[in-house]
């Protein structure tokens, strides 16, 4: 597992530099790679944190830890987060679930009642998505005719000026009463 653990380790430092000098429109391998190494270094770091709080909370009872636990504790870690990662990285990729929702508010003015909200949030454009899947969200929710379209949480992983083209297109989300946006606390390093 050397051979694989290293590498992650040094790709997920890169990851910061990727985040910065390197990211555009769209995604590319030199962004994605990093991203996809600082996940997995993330699962492999709760992995084994939740394996030695096991060991820990099992001692008093065995009083010694099997070389078997150990031999499967370091097999099992690193291939659940070699899965987790995989996951994760498809939800990224695939288009995001929309569902809806229906919010009962009492005394609204019953104009008010089939008012159609799109609610967005945490769209994270740079590493991993880009201008692409920008386009396509612009086109999704302007299929569903919204009276007024909210984007929330962090619109940005990297510099607003690398990433101003990959989300230009939201100009062109379409409703009734307009789109409003509440900024996420990763807007604070990316201006």
């Amino acid at each position: 597992w050397k051979k694989f653990i290293v590498p992650i380790i040094l790709l997920t430092h890169f990851s910061f530099v990727a985040q910065y000098m390197f990211v555009s429109d769209n995604p590319s391998p030199i962004t994605i790679i990093p991203f996809l190494a600082m996940s997995c270094h993330v699962f492999l770091f709760i992995g084994t944190l939740c394996g030695d709080i096991g060991t820990f909370i099992f001692i008093p009872f065995t009083m010694k830890i099997s070389i078997t636990y150990q031999k499967f504790k370091l097999n099992f870690v690193p291939i659940c987060a070699i899965i987790l990662t995989v996951w994760s990285y498809v939800n990224t990729v695939l288009p995001p679930q929309h569902s809806t929702v229906h919010v009962p508010i009492s005394g609204l003015d019953p104009k008010f009642e089939k008012m159609h909200i799109m609610h967005l949030s945490d769209i994270h454009v740079g590493p991993t998505t880009g201008k692409v899947f920008v386009d396509w969200l612009v086109n999704e929710v302007n299929t569903h005719n919204p009276d007024m379209v909210f984007i929330t949480g962090d619109l940005v992983d990297s510099s607003v000026k690398n990433l101003k083209n990959a989300v230009w297109n939201l100009k062109n989300l379409k409703s009734k009463y307009g789109t409003f946006y509440v900024t996420g606390w990763y807007i604070l390093y990316t201006l």
